[in-house]
């Protein structure tokens, strides 16, 4: 994921229109991604009507005009990324190069495309930012915040829209300060002030946004620290909010272990009394932990500590990831095991005969499976691997696209099989074989909404497999492809196609396809790299009995 510029070293160019067509032009396709990674194609039909919607508006921003979770836009050209476009939740855009947030002409219309493409939260955020209530909320907030910053409030929210300059914050801040005392008092004035309004927390108003800011810049450890000691009644609701928000890795801050039993029952007790049951849940599993984290139908084989896997691949008998800044290796029935530290988590990852391949700053890199001394590790021959792989891709795309196209209807909602930004940028950092979908007979592509794979082989018939529901990954193995497929009563399957083969069901498992961040070939079955609120997991199918095949149809 992109990391975004809060504040940059030296002042960036004036965000232009021109800067946005220049990051449209030759797009192939798009990912909407969200926070926890769970992300959504968009193919080259849809970025027409997404140029129109993307003209920013003259003048300067007026502050945050809604409040929800931001979505990112990755833009690529013939399968590999070539820009990225933040997306808030008042529909305002940034790109890597701007140093902050501009509004768009139309924000409801953006947020409306985004609702068909399946991101709703920035929709739903206008629509409570324009509902009748708003005004009241606005005025209760207000009426609810420390006296002391009274006179800095109409500053930091004119119109019920926050402004989140650094410089109203502080100069509010250090009104609270003055006023309170040590971080501790500070907290608590501010989470008195942050829990006031009942309801979910995760439909917040805009100007809320501006207390969140506010603790986050007295310092989440230092609340949490406080915090373990107790809150006082008053300010115990603002504070869970504040903590269940913004703590979203589950081992390194040893909850359990550090905060006092009654601590967290009077945490959780008020997050009860909130008024929204989705906010106990989440409560609850901050502060009591997650409970089962393998969905019915899969074994837990690790959760991380850090957030996330990165760059999940496999050697066939275990899984490699980052974690955080530790590259792991990940067993079934072992957990996950630290074999490096000081990787960057953005490092591509290969594994090669019995070795691991990954990136330091002073080059390739690598180290046994089995852990050891790390070596350094050859490159590419003569570099020569970006260049065969954009030459690669640039035909690869040309002829998958073709012939889908004479497979699929033109309204169809295509997923189709690409080789994987993984796949493409371990191959250009280490060489070696192409990415696994470079190298099949076959070009592959999903029409999702009629639960469809066709499989189009350079020569011979196109054949089409009925996936028994609406496909949600798909993926390429060295002899065909995975897909995670959403079926009926919240259930989901993972079916293993190869070229000219049957479908093969490998285990269906209760829980949502969406879910699925990646699924790997692991021995004869398969593993899943999920999206869970405290952190990525994954799990191993517990697998489908001898002779399940998915239904064919030719």
């Amino acid at each position: 994921m992109a990391v975004w510029p809060t504040a940059p070293f030296a002042p960036s160019p004036p965000p232009t229109q021109a800067d946005l067509e220049r990051s449209l032009d030759g797009v192939t396709a798009a990912w909407i991604v969200g926070e926890d990674q769970r992300r959504v194609r968009v193919g080259r039909s849809a970025l027409g009507p997404l140029r129109q919607l993307l003209r920013i508006r003259d003048g300067a921003r007026a502050g945050l005009g809604a409040s929800a979770r931001p979505v990112t836009l990755v833009f690529e050209r013939a399968c590999r990324p070539s820009g990225a476009l933040r997306i808030d939740g008042d529909c305002s855009v940034q790109l890597l190069s701007w140093s902050d947030a501009v509004d768009v002409e139309e924000p409801a219309a953006l947020a409306a495309w985004l609702a068909a493409h399946g991101a709703g939260e920035p929709l739903r955020a206008l629509s409570r930012s324009r509902a009748p209530d708003a005004a009241l909320a606005l005025s209760a907030w207000r009426a609810a915040a420390p006296p002391e910053v009274g006179p800095h409030v109409d500053a930091l929210s004119p119109g019920g829209r926050a402004v989140l300059d650094a410089e109203r914050l502080d100069a509010a801040l250090s009104a609270v300060r003055a006023a309170r005392g040590g971080v501790a008092e500070a907290a608590w004035a501010l989470g008195a002030w942050h829990g006031a309004r009942r309801g979910p927390w995760d439909e917040a108003y805009a100007f809320e946004a501006v207390t969140d800011a506010m603790l986050r810049r007295l310092g989440i450890h230092e609340v949490f620290e406080a915090a373990l000691a107790g809150v006082p009644a008053a300010s115990v609701a603002g504070i869970a909010r504040f903590l269940v928000e913004h703590i979203t890795w589950r081992a390194r801050w040893g909850i359990e272990q550090r905060m006092p039993l009654l601590a967290r029952e009077a945490l959780l007790a008020a997050a009860r009394d909130s008024g929204a049951q989705e906010n106990a849940v989440r409560a609850r599993r901050l502060l009591f932990g997650e409970g089962d984290l393998a969905p019915p139908g899969t074994e837990l084989v690790a959760a991380s500590s850090g957030g996330r896997f990165n760059r999940l691949c496999t050697d066939g008998v275990h899984a490699f990831g980052v974690d955080g800044h530790e590259l792991m290796r990940l067993t079934r029935g072992r957990g996950a095991t630290a074999l490096t530290q000081l990787v960057a988590p953005g490092s591509p990852l290969a594994a090669r005969a019995g070795s691991l391949f990954f990136l330091k700053r002073s080059g390739a890199h690598r180290v046994s499976v089995e852990g050891g001394e790390v070596r350094s590790g050859a490159g590419p021959l003569f570099h020569l691997a970006p260049g065969r792989l954009r030459r690669a891709l640039s035909r690869f795309v040309a002829a998958r696209d073709a012939a889908l196209a004479r497979l699929v209807p033109s309204d169809a909602d295509l997923l189709p099989l690409d080789p994987g930004h993984d796949a493409c940028d371990a191959y250009e950092a280490f060489g070696g074989a192409l990415p696994a979908a470079l190298r099949l007979r076959s070009f592959w592509g999903c029409d999702a909404a009629r639960g469809l794979l066709h499989e189009a082989p350079a020569r011979g018939a196109a054949r089409t497999i009925a996936l028994g529901g609406r496909p949600a990954w798909l993926g390429a193995t060295d002899t065909g492809v995975l897909a995670v497929v959403a079926r009926e009563a919240g259930e989901a399957a993972v079916l293993a196609v190869d070229e000219g083969g049957p479908a093969r069901l490998l285990g269906v498992f209760r829980g949502s396809a969406g879910d699925v961040l990646a699924a790997l070939r692991v021995g004869s079955g398969a593993w899943l790299r999920l999206a869970a609120p405290l952190g990525d997991v994954v799990v191993a199918l517990a697998g489908a009995a001898e002779g399940d095949r998915a239904p064919l149809a030719t």
